[in-house]
């Protein structure tokens, strides 16, 4: 999500609110600026609070924001709405990659950089999914947010279900 939004926010800010390059590039590096700073307070939320927590915590407000931001919003509400969900996916970045040691404690660096090359994917594949659901609903530039949404409830609904999985296996291997 990060990467998709910091390449089609700046199309957003001049196509929906008629900023010149400039402008939108501003609004588009606060984004970037602050999603890059909070991924180290997502690094301590995670050391502290754990990671399983804090990814709940940030799947919970991403699908609040994202669904807040399906509407059309003015530009400073939308600007600081859009500026949170930035803050909310770099801690849920760093929150991310503290469940690799976690879950993978022999296969780090290669778990690591899976993580690491399906984040890039997404950031190429979103874009297009964005510019296909634009093009499906006859330019409703909403789509995008609700799309993120949905990736974020199905998210949370797998992460759930994993959790449980595991729970149930841990059961399994104690009671063996």
């Amino acid at each position: 999500g990060f990467v998709a939004l910091s390449l089609t926010l700046k199309g957003y800010y001049e196509q929906v609110y008629g900023k010149d390059l400039i402008v939108a590039g501003y609004f588009v590096f606060a984004f970037a600026f602050l999603s890059a700073g909070f991924r180290a307070v997502g690094g301590w939320l995670s050391d502290k609070y754990g990671a399983r927590a804090v990814m709940y915590g940030t799947l919970i407000s991403s699908i609040i924001c994202c669904a807040i931001l399906s509407v059309q919003l003015p530009l400073i509400p939308f600007a600081i709405l859009s500026s949170l969900v930035g803050i909310i996916f770099g801690i849920g970045m760093a929150a991310v990659y503290k469940h690799i040691p976690t879950y993978f404690p022999n296969d780090v660096p290669v778990v690591g950089a899976m993580v690491g090359v399906i984040g890039g994917l997404g950031g190429f594949i979103l874009p297009n999914v964005f510019k296909a659901l634009l093009k499906a609903t006859d330019g409703q530039f909403t789509s995008s947010w609700m799309s993120l949404t949905v990736i974020s409830v199905i998210a949370l609904i797998w992460m759930q279900m994993a959790i449980k999985k595991l729970k149930k296996k841990e059961l399994l291997t104690q009671e063996a």
